[in-house]
């Protein structure tokens, strides 16, 4: 019986048909198929252009629905046999997709009880439980390493800069890796649609270990600067393809427990690389920081490459022009080079340049013109970098409020240290110290996002409840006091970063469940890059406002006959206002104070954009693992829902 909005399936047909099923998908074509395994044998038919799903509205044979469901207990013959689960039948105009809220379920059983409910999960790809560990140790470490590496500079590029006697140049040591390491991150999705996931996440792996090892061992500032470009390069690729190879070998129903295990090791490497970082340096010289790194990444080579599947030979065999004729290589260099332009202008605006200086301002317009011939490349592309299609879904509002999220996010760790240094009038080291708590309950909070949504098979609650903290925390920032104790500013601090780590898990979880098998690569890619342009935004614009409205404060507020002196001194040096003493103490601290609160009212503002772009969202709602099972009586599919 058939209807337009779903189709049930009796038990008696399915056995019918279910001989023809394994021959038609045999005979299918994967050519396009972006997965760790490209087999010739195969593509599930829900992912060509003549997806069955006009067949289910309009109530073809039963054999045709179980065609695009392929509910059977067969062996797997690649990873593309198990397309991310469960998915709707096809994706609307935009894309995106919506999960089936009954029984339909399409998990591959590890076994089956008497009751026929399934009683753990198997891997997609066919690959066994430990080599699956093992890849995912591998996958693990290198976000260790990212995040480390990145974090790093922070507490070594005084030693690095003293070294070479080139202090004028510290900032270009993190604006170099920052430059590649968000540019090319959306390329690494593409590619890897097109030579699989290995070669890419190999390389990515590769040229991080030998340009850490560049770094270690240069001998000028510029070597060094050029050393930590390369470095950004293969940084972000290990990001990125490590969140797209998960994806392809786990089902969404528990991602979202590996993704927790994933967010510790990203969050212990970003506490333990800005913690340790000066420490090794002050033991055995900023170079060891670097070549303590080089074991772990050659290790992470050989793991990756030993364990991760490969292409059949078919596939190998293909030429490699043949891979790369709808490949978008306009819109790629459009992309990667609009992105550098702008993020250098926005890097170095006002921090090592004045906003009106016309470097700065060539760079940004420079950027704006090749965005725009990015959006009208990619509106012709057959196999976009970056698809329109995806950021006018309601995909994109996820994207945008991560977008807008960890702008919010660096603005505060930018500015709150500079809150408690130049109005509270605490040390450097005592201003990074209350970040320490917070950062610690950011990385707590993405632990236990990923189990409440594996335990709950739901996205939105998690999403929700994060965006909600992170405005509440965004409103403290208004109103924080200049007197209170020290244990107090805890209360302010920790609402916004808890919740950011409610956040961006379940914005990954939530808009991978809404994404087709072919778009896994290319959503997740520029999800993560959105965020890496939101990260240099959110420093750009907050540090644009409080420089500015700083010289009006300042301007306004300082008296006395060395006035000039004293506001040119506070404006360019935190350390110039503790030689400050009485009235032109506190007329600088105010001004200070003054200034830091617009910016915290723009951060506010941005969490109230964030929250209204996710506020009507309808997140997918997993129906939970142990209702799949092999004897299924009937299949509802609900078409557009």
């Amino acid at each position: 019986m058939a209807s337009y909005g779903s189709l049930s399936v009796p038990a008696t047909t399915r056995s019918t048909h279910s001989s023809s099923i394994t021959s038609r998908d045999d005979e299918a074509s994967s050519e396009n198929t972006p997965l760790l395994l490209s087999s010739n044998r195969f593509q599930s038919p829900r992912h060509t252009d003549e997806s069955p799903a006009g067949t289910i509205a309009h109530g073809d044979e039963h054999s045709e629905l179980l065609s695009v469901l392929s509910i059977t207990g067969a062996p797997p013959i690649g990873i593309e046999v198990e397309a991310i689960p469960p998915i709707a039948c096809s994706p609307d105009e935009n894309g995106d997709t919506t999960l089936p809220r009954d029984d339909t379920l399409r998990y591959r059983p590890g076994s089956v009880n008497g009751d026929g409910e399934t009683s753990e999960m198997s891997f997609h790809g066919g690959i066994s439980k430990g080599q699956f560990w093992v890849i995912f140790c591998g996958i693990l470490l290198a976000n260790f390493l990212g995040a480390f590496d990145g974090t790093i500079m922070a507490s070594t590029h005084t030693s690095v800069t003293s070294d070479f006697k080139a202090s004028e140049l510290a900032s270009w040591l993190s604006t170099s890796f920052l430059l590649t390491a968000t540019s090319f991150q959306p390329l690494y999705g593409r590619l890897s649609d097109v030579l699989g996931r290995k070669p890419p996440f190999i390389f990515s792996c590769l040229v991080f270990t030998i340009s850490t090892l560049w770094c270690a061992r240069a001998q000028n500032i510029y070597s060094f600067i050029a050393a930590r470009a390369v470095c950004g390069l293969g940084a972000g690729g290990m990001m990125t393809m490590g969140a797209i190879v998960l994806s392809d070998l786990l089902p969404i129903e528990i991602r979202g427990t590996y993704q927790s295990i994933n967010n510790l090791a990203w969050g212990l490497g970003g506490v333990l690389g800005a913690a340790t970082g000066g420490a090794i340096a002050d033991a055995w010289g900023w170079r060891a920081t670097f070549g303590l790194q080089v074991p772990f990444g050659v290790i992470c080579v050989i793991v990756l490459f030993v364990t991760m599947p490969s292409r059949d030979k078919a596939d190998s065999a293909t030429a490699l022009w043949d891979r790369f004729k709808d490949f978008d290589f306009a819109g790629s260099f459009y992309l990667t080079t609009g992105l550098m332009f702008l993020i250098l202008g926005m890097n170095l605006g006002g921090n090592v340049l004045p906003w009106s200086d016309w470097k700065i301002l060539a760079s940004l317009c420079i950027g704006l013109v090749l965005a725009n011939l990015l959006v009208r490349t990619e509106a012709k592309a057959i196999s976009p970098v970056m698809p329109l299609k995806l950021l006018a879904s309601s995909r994109g509002l996820i994207i945008f409020n991560n977008f807008f999220s960890m702008a919010i996010i660096n603005a505060v760790l930018f500015n709150l240290p500079l809150y408690f240094q130049a109005v509270r009038l605490e040390s450097a080291t005592q201003a990074g110290s209350r970040l320490l708590i917070p950062a610690i309950m950011n990385s707590a909070s993405g632990v236990v996002t990923g189990l409440i949504i594996t335990r709950i098979q739901r996205f939105d609650l998690t999403f929700y409840i994060g965006g909600i903290l992170m405005v509440v925390g965004c409103f403290l920032y208004t109103i924080i006091p200049r007197e209170l104790p020290s244990w107090a500013y805890f209360f302010f601090l920790v609402p916004c970063h808890f919740g950011s780590g409610f956040v961006f898990p379940s914005a990954l979880l939530g808009i991978l469940a809404m994404s087709t098998q072919t778009d896994q690569a290319v959503v997740t890619s520029t999800l993560i890059m959105l965020r890496s342009l939101g990260g240099v935004m959110g420093v750009a614009m907050s540090s644009l406002i409080v420089q500015n409205f700083l010289l009006v404060f300042l301007n306004e507020n300082v008296t006395g006959v060395d006035r000039e002196e004293v506001i040119e001194r506070a404006r360019t040096s935190v350390q110039s206002i503790f030689h400050l003493k009485g009235e032109q103490l506190r007329q600088v601290t105010d001004s200070y104070n003054s200034a830091l609160q617009l910016c915290f009212v723009f951060i506010f503002a941005m969490s109230l954009v964030a929250g209204l772009l996710i506020a009507k969202l309808d997140l997918p709602r997993l129906p939970g693992k142990k209702r799949a099972n092999g004897r299924m009586d009937k299949v509802m599919c609900h078409v557009g829902e």
